[in-house]
């Protein structure tokens, strides 16, 4: 499964789609004209199923096998764009439901689970394949969800093209802003409130009366969100790597980011072929960049690599499950051939997938957290300490900041930023090495939780429910029985096995 550079792919890369080249242009998903969906006022949500189109919601280059679509689902829910006028723009949700593996007749089988990607911005439905053979389909249902403005829901916030090493182009962000309001999308009504929202329209359209919900990322914030706002029917929470509402995500990204590859350089140092073959990491990488952010300082600098695009790299990599493990070979490699070493980070980052051509809602992501995460962050990232690489982050930080200022939409209510703690079983996953959402997040987040429980995977970066057969089979057990102490042992007993060469 794809994951998109952190922070440089969150908004280097948006731009206006009819000035791009093989650009993606928002269109219907699924219906011919989202406005023909409805006659009138949309008095409520709309289910309309579609055939699945097996070539759109597949990132993997080899053609899939068509027998994967048995038991498989696509559509959309049409929901007004703003709740608060039913008259008014609609929005399309696209949902991929996949059926029970197990044979009807060896049921009976638990809640469906719903699953919703990280971000905001990025897709659900592209991971049809990997979640139609997942063991988590063998005793209940399972529905992914696109949030709107991202994947194949409609009207698409995507600006345009995938991301490339660079800074942050503000003027062509106005652009982008520009043309998704001459398209008539309103940028204020994407927000996580709403997606969580369109996500209670969605379960119930699909008649799920109970179910569970799997959240990665900022998908585990909205998850928190619908719990806090429509908790009915919601059975149990998996909240992978989550970015909890009351942190300032943005404020402690430089230092989350530089602790977590510190953490790293430790696990390398304390096991013996990788410290034998790359020695102290620390301060040769933070050496490395300030190198190549000086191009007469003897390193062979390929154009356009600098030592923030190889930091951008490398915090991705950490969120990739098999990341972590080529970060010190990857950065030794940088010293003789920066670009060679770019581009074993950005393979490990998306795990050798093929990553789609448009694979990411940069307008979503500027609409969500330049209404939902800025307002109530601090005046900017905590500098104190920061060495090389939690300052290249920083300039990423800052370069959002100053984007948020050219989006303007509106700031959420200060009651988006308290904590949030239900009387509902959790489960909260986090990766020992991830550079956005640490572990102490995931930990406080759990503690307020009257039923809830962290586990702590060892070894691995961002998003981890799914990193190997130990975690897949933590959730399948949590899924079956919500309010049992969980069997971690397989979890906190992983060790990174270090590209040597």
């Amino acid at each position: 499964m794809r994951w998109m550079v952190v922070l440089l792919l969150l908004v280097a890369a948006c731009v206006p789609a009819g000035d791009i080249e093989g650009a993606v242009v928002p269109s219907p998903s699924v219906v011919e004209d989202a406005a023909d969906a409805v006659d009138g006022t949309l008095a409520q949500p709309e289910l309309i199923s579609t055939p699945c189109a097996m070539d759109a919601l597949s990132s993997e280059a080899a053609t899939p096998d068509p027998g994967l679509l048995e038991g498989v689902g696509c559509g959309v829910v049409v929901v007004p764009e703003r709740r608060q006028d039913p008259s008014g723009p609609v929005v399309e949700l696209a949902w991929v439901r996949l059926s029970v593996t197990t044979p009807r007749e060896e049921g009976p089988f638990g809640d469906p689970l719903v699953v919703l990607a990280d971000g905001p911005g990025d897709a659900m439905t592209v991971e049809l394949l990997a979640w139609a053979t997942s063991p988590l389909r063998a005793d209940r249902e399972v529905v992914l969800l696109d949030a709107r403005g991202a994947g194949r829901s409609f009207p698409s916030l995507d600006c345009g093209i995938p991301p490339a090493p660079g800074a942050l182009p503000l003027d062509l962000v106005q652009d982008c802003r520009r043309e998704l309001l001459d398209l008539g999308i309103d940028l204020d009504a994407h927000r996580t409130r709403t997606m969580a929202a369109d996500l209670v329209d969605v379960t119930a359209s699909l008649g799920l009366e109970r179910y569970h919900l799997l959240g990665i990322g900022h998908g585990a914030r909205v998850a928190l969100t619908t719990l806090r706002d429509r908790p009915e029917g919601l059975q149990s929470l998996v909240l992978d790597s989550p970015l909890p509402p009351e942190v300032d995500a943005y404020g402690e990204r430089p230092a989350n980011a530089q602790a977590a590859l510190n953490r790293l350089f430790d696990e390398c140092a304390q096991t013996p072929a990788c410290a034998d073959t790359f020695g102290e990491l620390r301060e040769p990488t933070d050496q490395l960049v300030r190198d190549l952010d000086r191009p007469s300082s003897g390193v062979d600098v390929e154009p356009g690599v600098s030592g923030t695009d190889l930091v951008r790299a490398v915090v991705a990599a950490m969120r990739g499950a098999d990341g972590p493990a080529a970060i010190p070979a990857a950065l030794s490699l940088a010293a003789e051939d920066p670009a060679a070493a770019m581009a074993r980070l950005q393979d490990a980052a998306v795990g050798g997938a093929t990553v789609p051509d448009s694979p990411f809602a940069e307008g979503l992501l500027l609409s969500s957290d330049c209404a939902d995460e800025l307002p109530l962050a601090g005046d900017g990232p905590d500098m104190d300490g920061l060495g090389p690489v939690g300052l290249a982050v920083a300039e990423d930080v800052t370069a959002v900041r100053t984007a948020c200022g050219i989006w303007d939409v509106a700031p959420a209510g200060a009651e988006a930023g308290n904590p949030i703690a239900r009387d509902v079983p959790t489960l909260v996953l986090t990766g020992e090495f991830d550079p956005l959402s640490p572990p102490a997040w995931g930990a406080a987040v759990a503690a307020r939780m009257p039923r809830g429980q962290v586990v702590q995977v060892d070894g691995a970066g961002h998003r981890v429910h799914d990193v190997d057969n130990c975690t897949i089979a933590i959730v399948a057990e949590f899924l079956r029985r919500p309010t049992r102490p969980m069997n971690d042992a397989c979890a906190t007993d992983r060790v990174v096995d270090f590209e040597l060469g």
